[in-house]
């Protein structure tokens, strides 16, 4: 199961490390047990979603999908929403060539319909 996805972009999506507790626990009242083992960490729950991240000075820098199939993002989306710095955005394509994305502002996240344009 799963789509497979690939990320174009990753602007600015930026967590303070001291909001772990409340997203780990958002994230675990949302999927099922089975899938609860080694979800104790914010990377290993950025991984677990297919995301690579870095953590400097107390931030969580989301900077890279490690491509493949995606699952539930709205899960992990809306659980980071909350916490994400001065907003960020993510731009998708998906397997059957559907782009879209998400923007976070002000606590939310919000779906976003995208379009590829040439330059």
């Amino acid at each position: 199961m799963g789509y497979n996805v690939q990320i174009f972009e990753i602007d600015s999506l930026l967590i303070p490390v001291s909001a772990e507790k409340e997203i780990i626990k958002t994230i675990k009242q949302n999927i099922s047990e089975r899938e609860l083992v080694d979800l104790e960490t914010l990377e290993d729950v950025f991984n677990y979603y297919g995301f690579e991240i870095i953590i400097e000075k107390g931030i969580v820098v989301v900077i890279e999908w490690q491509g493949g199939k995606a699952y539930d993002l709205d899960t992990l989306f809306q659980a980071v929403s909350p916490y994400v710095l001065n907003g960020g955005a993510i731009m998708i394509i998906g397997e059957d060539g559907a782009i879209w994305g998400y923007k976070f502002e002000k606590g939310q996240v919000f779906d976003t319909k995208c379009k590829m344009v040439k330059c």
